[in-house]
């Protein structure tokens, strides 16, 4: 049962919740420049490549029945992915305080099976 099917072959009364989650382990491979002056007062840039390998994606899917009972459909799978990604990585810090951002070298998705698809993100981190 995919989730259009539920949409299409029940009266749903509410809305339905979405998730799709990736599980990754990541090998870094960056370079740091540190700007001289107290530990306190380090500023940083950081830049390179985060490999990574696949370990695990699911979808979950909550919703209401025609009958007001919460149900939940959870699938694992791979979804057309592939079981490798190569990211770019930049990091710039100051003091405890650092941004930094990762795009997507490689498609998040096999040929043909999905629109060409390169995730990015970007964060905020405090060191304490």
């Amino acid at each position: 049962t995919t989730p259009d099917s539920i949409s299409k072959n029940r009266k749903i009364q509410s809305d339905i919740f979405h998730t799709f989650k990736t599980l990754y382990l990541t090998i870094p491979l960056m370079l740091e420049k540190q700007f001289p002056a107290p530990h306190w007062k380090r500023f940083y840039v950081s830049t390179g490549f985060i490999g990574g390998i696949r370990l695990h994606s699911k979808t979950k899917v909550v919703y209401t029945s025609e009958k007001g009972n919460k149900r939940k459909l959870k699938e694992n799978g791979s979804y057309g992915m592939v079981p490798f990604k190569v990211d770019y990585t930049l990091r710039i810090g100051y003091r405890g305080v650092c941004i930094w951002g990762n795009y997507s070298l490689t498609n998040m998705f096999n040929k043909n099976r999905a629109p060409e698809l390169r995730p990015f993100a970007v964060g905020f981190g405090i060191t304490v």
